[in-house]
């Protein structure tokens, strides 16, 4: 454990870390980064000491490494913000949009302009932490094509949005061809345009049954009306007949991420362990359950 006494740092970063694979993901790599960031001149002088490990020292020393860093870092502090608010449970399929939008958004702004970690780069270089290290160019290795590769996470995350194109109905109909992001949001008041509602709506009613189509529950016109009445009325507290909330709680259910499923994994992990071992299937299941959706002790 020599590199433990050296990098005393880099000691609690690793112990802080854990297990990189989980459903924080993003969060756990973004430490890792940072553990790196910080100790970077020590963990410069530990591999400049050990003959075999030349190759890592010289791309320490390398300007395109420390910059490849910076942008990693960048890019996942706003990783790990997204997957945090995506992992919330309250979070429902139309509400994602929100949070996607917008890292997509910052994205598009660190495609213009550097990140905090990259405008720090020169302060970092002419610190006295970095006195002992001689960065260089080595164009051997490039650095990461910044512009593109930023275009494609830019890309990439558009596809997760309900209105990109491969999510939208093939009717060939173009007038009948809502979107799905557009049904999914039609018992949600705060993407409703309130100005141009009127009761009763019919545009919003001629697409309540392809909304009907899509969650397999009827919700009567009369108890929409009523519904959309009561939300003009009072907005913040509207009367929801209980075929209109069943409806919502459908939508609600549409699991956003993988997260409610890895932390299933992980709570299971927790209770049939190696040295609790004899535990039933059902008695696991009673566990778990209690666990993920009981009432807190406090």
């Amino acid at each position: 454990m020599e590199l433990f006494k050296i990098l005393e740092e880099l000691e609690q970063q690793i112990l802080k870390i854990g297990r990189v694979l989980g459903p924080r993901w993003a969060a756990c790599i973004l430490r890792s980064a940072l553990a790196v960031w910080r100790a970077y001149p020590a963990l410069y002088n530990f591999f400049t000491t050990r003959t075999n490990h030349s190759g890592i020292a010289a791309h320490l020393c390398n300007k395109y490494f420390l910059a490849d860093l910076a942008l990693m870092i960048d890019i996942l502090q706003e990783m790990s913000l997204l997957s945090n608010a995506l992992q919330a449970r309250s979070v429902t399929l139309p509400r994602a949009e929100k949070p996607i939008k917008r890292s997509i958004k910052a994205f598009e702004m660190l495609k213009e302009n550097k990140g905090t970690f990259e405008k720090e780069i020169n302060d970092r270089v002419a610190s006295d932490a970095f006195k002992d290290i001689q960065i260089t160019e080595n164009h051997r290795v490039v650095s990461l094509p910044r512009q593109r590769f930023l275009e494609v996470i830019i890309e990439n995350m558009k596809k997760r949005l309900m209105d990109f194109d491969h999510l939208t109905s093939k009717n060939n109909n173009k007038q009948n061809d809502n979107k799905l992001h557009e049904l999914l949001n039609l018992l949600e008041p705060v993407t409703w345009n309130i100005q141009e509602v009127v009761v009763p709506w019919k545009a919003a009613e001629d697409k309540l049954n392809q909304f009907i189509k899509i969650v397999h529950h009827d919700i009567p016109i009369n108890d929409f009306r009523d519904y959309v009445e009561s939300v003009l009325q009072n907005f913040n507290n509207p009367v929801i007949s209980q075929s209109v909330q069943k409806a919502r709680h459908i939508v609600s259910t549409i699991a956003v991420s993988s997260a409610d499923a890895e932390r299933g994994f992980s709570r299971m992990n927790i209770i049939y362990s190696d040295k609790r071992n004899l535990l039933t299937v059902g008695n696991v299941s009673n566990l778990m359950t209690i666990n993920l959706i009981g009432l807190s002790l406090d």
